[in-house]
């Protein structure tokens, strides 16, 4: 299996890395108000502690071009607890 960088080609088609923004407030919420299910996912369309985050607004404002969005979360039983999926759509 090769291991690829999330900046190479090969992922182009998926969409790109945002930078430029500060993502700290955005893991320390996801820390503070989900949970890891017993089993299966759970997927959360708008999450209230995400969308009140001042990086929400900027993602917003800025990357979106004032679009709003809903980020939601996606959460897994798993044996990892370092890995979230946010999940940004346009309102």
């Amino acid at each position: 299996m090769q291991i690829k960088s999330v900046t190479d080609n090969a992922f182009a088609r998926y969409g790109k890395v945002i930078e430029g923004y500060d993502f700290g407030p955005l893991l320390g919420a996801l820390r503070k108000n989900t949970t890891r299910p017993h089993s299966g996912v759970e997927y959360v369309p708008g999450f209230a502690p995400l969308e009140s985050l001042d990086i929400y607004a900027e993602i917003r404002d800025g990357f979106m071009a004032e679009c709003p969005f809903r980020w939601g979360t996606a959460t897994a039983a798993t044996n990892s607890w370092d890995a979230w999926n946010t999940t940004g759509t346009a309102s």
